[in-house]
């Protein structure tokens, strides 16, 4: 590590194991038998300790350093310890042995000390310089599963490397597990609600706004791009990391306004098995199981498997879903230099396309939030249906404490029938024009893979932290001849006060008029170097130079191979530079300025492809950790302006027009983590500006759809303490969005609504593990609200009403 670390030294321990919790006994070491004398923690000390099982690494502490470690025995197990190699104090070489475990030493003598829990769960290690190619975990999307706590100190998505967040200019909010455990989260878009400045924007696939910008869906899983349609399983996630504003230069094309990575869970060394039952409103019933642990007796392989099988109604008529989840996963570490992380995905969706409700003259019309408007019975005859099937590995190699090579690699295979039964326009105050979408079968392929290489070095009074890396991204999409359009002899158009329900209909009898091909694909080179002066100061430089094809053509109906698609090709180079001053342990306050570029995925009615989005972000923030560090807060200040930007034609939303140059400017608060031992919370406030700046369509001036002025939400948790309920919890949260203008011509506004939600948890003992059964309440004023439109005024789609969610899970 730096000059100023590399002096620091190791002092050593008798560990100390219990065969019962507050027992504590010595642990096996000549120095249990010759105690030392007396160790002040300023002293260095030489030590030598490979990465390995903490118990063992502590035992090894007390032959070396003869300093006295108490500890309760289960605190230990199932957890490893970092590489240790070097002069340290006792205080650093601790912090630094117990790296990636969530534990810390305190002191209670000169050569005795106590391990605990941190009150957040940290990661870093030595000092301000937590940056490190050997942090133990594998890569740095591997940082340790956290079950219990709100707020995840470190971050990996900002950087690529294992790096506090009080360390990282730029905004970036967590999800963790135990938030998504509190909250009951179903789907992806129900954790987004706590992320300040991020919006859910559909209801059966992965899309969100982010300050003001449509992700198009492009969600990431461990740090690669993955493309979906159906929404995404959480059964099998760690946490979501949220990074606002634009990560180019890390990750290629995509969209300005930030970047949602979904992390898995990997499998540990401690056995954990995991059964839970859920059933809700409507006939929800969702069983998930999660279990891991060791396949060898050295825990030099261990597996995971997670599975989720989920059926339900909804209060939208006719509207029904099924889903099925298979997620194995190995780690293989044949030695403490390398660690091979293999899964594979497979998940079947099978639902029931949504009508939504409609809007005439720039007013949503009053009409029960169930009502379908549209042949609900044809649509339940051909569902929505997908098959994907994903498999991905990453491995690491440690040459040596400070530099490590990473290769991530993943691919996707997507096959789907999407027939549509819903409107594409209001003929007049009660009549729906309807559209047909049947015959099409969707065939997606994603293909990605990138290799990393992170090291650190001095040069004089500077720490770099460096990252060399190289991506690759292909990305294909087919659609089989259908039909697209209205066929008013097959589906009529509907008065939507008296839907009709006309089953069987001729569909064979549709014109084939529909096909279509798209393409992109990009690799790039990009180098980052994090920069540490006088322990206070971090300076983040980055830049890509990119190379990228993209394409889509619309065949007209024709066979796929009797077509080709013309690409484009753009080059172009992407800096990314940031600076934070941290004064304080508790404050830290920092600026960045970031550049990003995108494909427009999207593609026009005639097939055509969008010219490149490019984005300029400026930004100024101040974060604190407080009381103990255990609440951590962030106050952005930004302005993001994106040209050539897209949204859904209000046509057809399967397609995309081309709005100009948009501006999003505002302001963000987000905190979370625990206010006392007892009280969690959760939440942010949002305050965004996002305007159409530049447009040939006379929209020039008007709110960019979707995107409230005013939005924010605030979840809290109160732990009951042992001696009073024990294991009882209870929570509630509220979560607030302003008016919104429904399309870009601001011709549809949506009324702002606040819901609230509450849980009531309890937990104990049984069976030789722990039960644990939840009850949440989702919108308990059972008010009426109006969540989002697709740029279109037949796409409102309104909020559940009062709903309900029950579980119990068996845990050993």
């Amino acid at each position: 590590m730096g000059n100023h670390l590399m002096r620091n030294s190791m002092a050593m321990v008798i560990a100390f194991s219990f065969s019962a919790p507050s027992l504590a006994v010595r642990a096996e070491s000549n120095a249990s038998e010759n105690p030392a004398s007396p160790t002040r923690p300023e002293t260095v000390m030489q030590f030598d300790i490979p990465a390995q099982d903490l118990p063992s690494a502590l035992a090894a502490f007390s032959a070396q350093g003869h300093i006295q470690i108490l500890y309760e025995g289960s605190i230990a197990q199932g957890l490893r310890s970092a590489p240790l190699t070097g002069g340290y104090t006792p205080d650093k070489a601790m912090q630094r042995l117990l790296a990636a475990t969530g534990l810390q030493p305190r002191f209670t003598g000169a050569d005795t000390v106590t391990l605990e829990y941190k009150p957040i769960t940290r990661v870093d290690t030595i000092g301000k310089v937590t940056v490190s190619a050997s942090d133990a975990g594998g890569t740095a999307f591997d940082l340790p599963e956290d079950r219990l706590n709100y707020a995840l100190p470190n971050a990996s998505t900002a950087t690529k490397t294992n790096t506090p967040i009080m360390e990282t200019p730029a905004s970036i909010q967590t999800v963790p597990r135990a938030v998504m455990d509190d909250q009951q989260v179903v789907r992806v878009e129900d954790a987004l609600k706590n992320v300040a400045g991020v919006q859910g924007d559909t209801e059966y696939y992965v899309n969100a706004l982010i300050r003001g910008f449509n992700i198009n869906s492009a969600t990431y899983r461990n740090g690669l791009l993955a493309q979906s349609v159906s929404s995404l399983e959480t059964a099998n996630l760690s946490r979501i990391e949220v990074v606002k504003g634009a990560l180019s230069t890390l990750y290629g094309r995509m969209n300005a306004g930030g970047l949602i990575d979904l992390i898995t869970k990997r499998p540990e060394e401690l056995a954990h098995y995991s059964l839970q039952q859920q059933f809700g409103s409507y006939s929800l019933y969702r069983t998930t199981l999660d279990a891991t642990g060791p396949l060898m007796k050295d825990k030099s392989l261990l597996y995971r498997l997670n599975l989720a099988y989920k059926a339900n109604n909804s209060f939208r008529d006719y509207v029904s879903a099924d889903h099925i989840f298979v997620n194995p996963s190995i780690t293989w570490r044949p030695n403490d230099a390398f660690d091979f992380n293999a899964n594979m995905e497979y998940q079947h969706d099978n639902w029931i396309n949504d009508s939504y409700l409609v809007a005439y003259k720039g007013a949503i019309l009053k009409l029960p939030i169930g009502s379908y408007l549209g042949d609900g019975t044809a649509a339940q005859s051909i569902p929505n249906t997908e098959d994907r099937k994903l498999a991905a590995y990453d491995w690491n190699y440690r040459f040596n404490d400070d530099w490590k090579l990473t290769n991530r690699f993943m691919f996707s295979n997507e096959i789907y029938q999407n027939p549509i039964f819903n409107g594409l326009a209001m003929l007049n105050a009660s009549t729906l024009q309807m559209g047909l979408g049947y015959g099409n079968l969707y065939y997606n392929n994603t293909f990605t893979t990138n290799l990393d290489l992170t090291g650190q070095f001095d040069t004089g009074f500077m720490h770099h932290s460096i990252l060399f890396g190289f991506d690759y991204y292909n990305y294909s999409s087919n659609s089989t001849p259908s039909h697209q359009g209205p066929v008013p002899s097959i589906l009529p158009n509907v008065y939507i006060y008296a839907p009709y329900q006309t089953n069987p209909l001729n569909l064979a009898a549709a014109p084939v008029n529909f096909s279509y091909k798209q393409i992109s694909k990009w690799d790039g080179l990009y180098l980052q170097d994090q920069i540490i002066l006088w322990d206070d100061v971090h300076v983040l430089l980055g830049g890509r130079w990119d190379w990228a094809a993209y394409g889509s053509a619309a065949g007209g109906g024709k066979a796929l191979n009797t077509f080709s698609v013309p690409t484009v090709s753009s080059n172009t180079f992407k800096p990314r530079a940031g600076l934070l001053y941290q004064p304080w342990d508790w404050g830290s306050a920092y600026f960045n300025y970031t550049e990003s570029f995108g494909l427009n995925n999207g593609i026009s009615t005639t097939g055509q492809a969008f010219a490149p989005q490019t984005a300029v972000q400026y930004e100024f923030g101040v974060k604190t950790e407080i009381f103990d560090k255990r609440l951590l807060t962030t106050l952005a200040l930004y302005s993001i302006t994106q040209n050539n930007l897209l949204e859904p034609d209000p046509r057809n939303p399967l397609f995309s027009i081309a709005v100009g140059q948009a501006r999003s400017k505002g302001v963000e608060f987000q905190t979370q983590g625990e206010v006392t031992k007892n009280i969690s919370l959760i939440g942010g406030y949002s305050y965004d500006v996002a305007k159409i700046t530049q447009a040939t369509d006379g929209t020039q001036g008007n709110m960019l759809p979707n995107v409230a002025l005013n939005s924010g939400s605030l979840w809290t948790k109160y732990q009951f303490d042992n001696d009073v309920l024990p294991g009882l919890s209870l929570g509630t949260g509220v979560y607030l969005q302003g008016p919104r203008a429904g399309d870009t011509a601001n011709t549809i506004q949506l009324p702002g609504y606040a819901r609230w939600d509450a849980s009531a948890t309890y937990s104990f003992e049984q069976f030789g593990g722990k039960i644990t059964t939840q009850l949440n309440v989702y919108n308990i004023l059972n008010q009426i609200y109006y969540t989002n439109t697709q740029n279109s005024a037949v796409h409102i789609v309104p909020g559940a009403p009062l709903t309900f969610l029950g579980s119990v899970r068996l845990e050993l």
